[in-house]
């Protein structure tokens, strides 16, 4: 926040029920309730009556506060305000829109469309998931030659400092294997 490095919380298939909880409270309902229902899903349906909220590619909900149970640690600490709120983001042509977290800053700085720009054009280089993300991905992958070399570096320095590390026989049964 003190730095203004805007950080965006990606989630491709979101399980939250934010929505589903204000709707209840609106309501007085307790759809929520319902385990397969999900704020995703109900940005993403079409009924008779009712088109889709997020029809085309890249449309976005209103931002909102966070405020469910649990997120105190990301209240501030003078006003009780959050300091994080979310929007959906339609991110490809057919399938349920994404949940992107974003600080609140963001929005109250008049940020939000141009990061979300920003996470848009990182979908479209992604075919529909940030490329930064899948980059990032892929170079985390540790290959089984990486490992080898790992696991044989802690050995040596097992067997230096003398502590008591071996591999199981599972796992040497698999490196004899491969």
């Amino acid at each position: 926040r003190e730095m203004e490095v805007p950080i965006v919380g990606y989630v491709d298939r979101s399980y939250a029920r934010d929505l589903m909880n204000l709707l209840d409270t609106l309501d007085n309902a307790q759809t929520s309730n319902k385990q397969t229902l999900y704020d995703a899903n109900i940005v993403h349906a079409s009924t008779i009556n009712f088109s889709q909220t997020l029809e085309n590619w890249g449309d976005r909900t209103c931002f909102c506060y966070s405020k469910r149970k649990g997120l105190s640690a990301f209240l501030d600490a003078e006003t009780g305000e959050p300091l994080v709120g979310f929007t959906y983001l339609q991110t490809t042509g057919e399938g349920a829109p994404a949940r992107l977290d974003v600080p609140s800053w963001i929005y109250e700085k008049n940020l939000l469309n141009e990061v979300l720009d920003t996470v848009r054009a990182e979908c479209v280089i992604g075919l529909g998931y940030p490329y930064a993300l899948e980059t990032a991905d892929q170079t985390a992958v540790i290959t089984i030659r990486d490992r080898e070399i790992f696991l044989r570096a802690l050995q040596d320095f097992a067997m230096r400092e003398k502590l008591n590390f071996n591999v199981s026989r599972k796992a040497a049964s698999k490196g004899r294997r491969r």
